[in-house]
């Protein structure tokens, strides 16, 4: 028998039903005696090894009361059985633990059981140890963390332990603060996630030998090759036919007038709203805790207290919902009208502001023939304006709008208080229409904002003709729309969202943000992005044989396992394709620029700017198209003819996903919240209606432009 470790008294182990039992005799003057921490190791099945330092068991003997009397460890290391029965998950999990609930964790470890008991056999209750107790445990995974079973609820969990830095492979150190069954487990979407990573064809694909193989082009009579070719041919006809349509939207909308509507002549909107936070932090000096009104007890301030938070956040609740029919609103009008959401509001908020203008311009006394002509042009403009929301009209939740009321008075000056409330006032006067709980801050600072933009705004240089057009027939279509989509059903709503929704039905939509071409070519990356992200994730759902030197990468078909990594997988591609598009769409946009003044420099400046940037951007997404392609011919080329059949086919799954599914699953949500927020507040209906009044007849006007296609198609006046 051989002596035991240095600082134990002895060591013997035991066989168990639930596995090996390592157990050891410890005392306080025995570890004294030894140089450092005792290293009690847990048996060679499991690998794993204990730390007890003196500081350690000083306090499991105080806790004990058995001074500098004999203590016992004993270390269980559990075999597949014991391991089974803990592998159940429970409903009395508590939420607000910081758990890691046992069906999304996997056992990385072989567990082990700590205990510790007097020299009698009782057992000693040790919890928040003041000196932690280290451990070391063999791990599968150097990706695993460590945790312990907590019986109340039945599942794995982190809360008192802690993963420390391991430089030794094959094990990780833990730290704990309790004794209880400890493991290293890994989480299945981490898992999943870095499997995903190690399992790419990356390391396969770019090689000499792999391009080799695409050049020879035996691979070319696969059906699997075709597709890819197809689809490039496509969306080649559809560049084609995308410029043509381009061409033929500038007789729609002149340059001159799209110049007019985004290159406008006045002050800027972040110079006003910088304005306005520089004056509400310069009133806040001594207004708010002193002007308090003082309550009798400590409840009644803290319910006072609460109460405006909570009403805000029932008001952003109701103004959420409001906006969400609004919303659904401007998407179907959208579509109907074959106008995008973004060239609405630069039509509206454009025309809104000169027609202002030219009311402001009809001297005393003289026949309002211009007013009236403008206020006719741009009835449609005013009700798209909150039917189209932009990004200041969009609900969320601000730190300003969370304060209580108290504090928002300090954030004005007297001055400004009173002018809103004046101004306010007029408002709540010639609205007749109920109002959102705290729209009414809204309208004043947009009443403020607009009456400043005014006075230094002026009027465009062309008179906005074909612009005017639109407006108008934006108008008359959401007048119709509007009232569709409050008198049907919610399947009807859902049928109705659809198109508007979709993404590939929004390429008729005339747009002065973004160009046809734009779009088709954002599209195409999209497309192609989608399909090269199949080649590359391919491994984590292929059918086993495909790398047989990581044969983890190929799990059984029908298996739990197999099906999560197809959905990580299926949600990688999703996101790394669409994110990347998202980003250049929004970059690519065109934006209002406001300044005080135009030369014929700058717009040709802005103009060229704009030009280069759509030219980069088009060798860039056929560039990107080009190397997506050639990459999933690489795969096509070194794969199996049954794993280009099943790449085919993941890569028409993934189209009917974004044309079918995605698009559905919006329109249903979309539909659904607005037929409950149409059902909580009825008074919206009323609201749709004020914003989209039904067009009124008049001779002056011309009958709105008709899309798609080129003037030469439109029906005669």
């Amino acid at each position: 028998m051989s002596p035991p470790p240095p600082g134990l008294l002895g060591q013997v182990s035991i066989v168990t039903d639930a596995g090996p039992v390592q157990v050891s005799a410890l005392s306080i003057e025995s570890l004294a005696d030894a140089d450092g921490p005792a290293e009690i190791s847990a048996g060679a099945e499991t690998g794993a090894s204990l730390e007890m330092s003196l500081g350690l068991l000083e306090e499991v003997a105080g806790a004990a009361g058995a001074g500098n009397g004999m203590i016992l460890l004993s270390i269980a290391g559990l075999n597949e059985d014991a391991t089974s029965s803990l592998a159940t998950d429970d409903v009395r999990a508590e939420p607000g633990a910081r758990r890691l609930a046992s069906t999304a964790s996997v056992l990385r470890s072989r567990p082990i059981s700590i205990n510790f008991r007097s020299a009698d056999g009782t057992k000693i209750n040790v919890q928040n140890l003041t000196t932690p107790m280290k451990m070391r445990l063999k791990v599968e995974d150097p990706n695993a963390t460590c945790a312990y079973w907590d019986e109340s609820a039945a599942q794995w969990s982190s809360e008192g332990v802690q993963t420390l830095s391991s430089e030794e492979p094959g094990f990780i150190q833990c730290s704990t603060t309790h004794l209880s069954i400890f493991a290293g487990v890994m989480e299945v979407i981490l898992q999943n996630v870095l499997l995903l990573v190690d399992c790419s064809t990356l390391g396969l694909l770019i090689q000499l030998e792999a391009l080799e193989k695409l050049m020879d082009g035996e691979w070319f009579g696969r059906p699997a090759a075709w597709m890819p070719g197809l689809m490039a041919v496509v969306f080649g006809i559809l560049l084609g036919v995308a410029a043509w349509v381009d061409e033929c939207s500038i007789e729609e909308l002149p340059l001159e007038e799209r110049e007019d509507l985004l290159f406008r002549r006045g002050v800027a909107a972040g110079g006003l709203i910088r304005r306005g936070c520089l004056t509400y932090i310069c009133g806040c000096a001594g207004n708010s805790i002193e002007t308090r009104p003082v309550t009798a007890g400590r409840a009644q301030r803290v319910l006072q207290a609460i109460r405006p938070w909570a009403l805000e956040l029932l008001a952003f609740a109701r103004r959420s919902l409001h906006w969400v029919v609004h919303y659904s609103i401007g998407l179907l009008v959208a579509h109907r009208s074959a106008i995008d959401r973004d060239t609405a509001y630069i039509l509206q908020t454009a025309l809104s502001n000169w027609a202002q203008v030219e009311k402001n311009q009809v001297p005393a006394g003289a026949a309002p023939s211009n007013a009236e002509n403008a206020e006719n042009a741009n009835r449609g403009s005013r009700t798209t304006e909150t039917s189209f929301p932009g990004e200041m009209r969009r609900p969320r939740i601000t730190l300003r709008r969370l304060m209580p009321a108290w504090w928002q008075n300090c954030l004005r000056s007297n001055a400004e208080n009173a002018e809103n409330a004046n101004r306010g006032s007029r408002t709540t006067e010639t609205s007749g229409r109920e109002t959102v709980p705290g729209e009414m801050r809204r309208q004043r600072n947009t009443q403020h904002f607009v009456q400043e933009s005014i006075h230094e705004f002026h009027a465009p240089r062309t008179s906005l003709t074909k612009a005017r057009e639109l407006n108008r027939g934006l108008g008359s279509r959401g007048a119709v729309a509007a009232t569709q989509f409050l008198n049907v059903n919610l399947l009807m709503r859902v049928e109705l969202l659809f198109p508007a929704v979709h993404d590939w039905f929004a390429l008729n939509q005339f747009s002065i943000a973004r160009s046809h071409v734009t779009r088709v070519a954002l599209l195409s990356m999209k497309v192609f992005s989608g399909c090269a992200f199949d080649a590359v994730l391919f491994s984590s759902t292929a059918e086993p044989g495909f790398n047989d030197e990581k044969p983890e990468c190929s799990p059984a078909l029908a298996s739990w396992k197999y099906v999560g990594q197809a959905v990580i997988t299926g949600l990688a591609s999703t996101l790394l394709s669409d994110v990347v598009i998202w980003i250049l769409s929004y970059i690519l946009s065109a934006t209002i620029e406001e300044r005080p003044a135009w030369t014929t420099k700058d717009w040709s400046a802005r103009l060229r700017w704009s030009r280069w940037r759509t030219r980069c951007f088009l060798c860039f997404a056929a560039s990107y198209d080009l190397a997506c392609l050639i990459y999933v011919y690489l795969f096509i080329a070194n794969a199996r003819e049954g794993d280009s059949t099943q790449l085919m086919l993941a890569i028409l799954w993934g189209l009917f996903q974004d044309g079918l599914g995605k698009p559905l699953v919006m329109a249903a949500i979309l539909a659904i919240a607005s037929s409950l927020a149409l059902w909580l507040f009825p008074e919206i209906s009323g609201e749709v209606g004020n914003k989209w009044p039904e067009p009124k007849e008049d001779a002056s006007e011309s009958r709105p432009a008709t899309r798609p296609g080129p003037p030469s198609s439109q029906p005669p006046e």
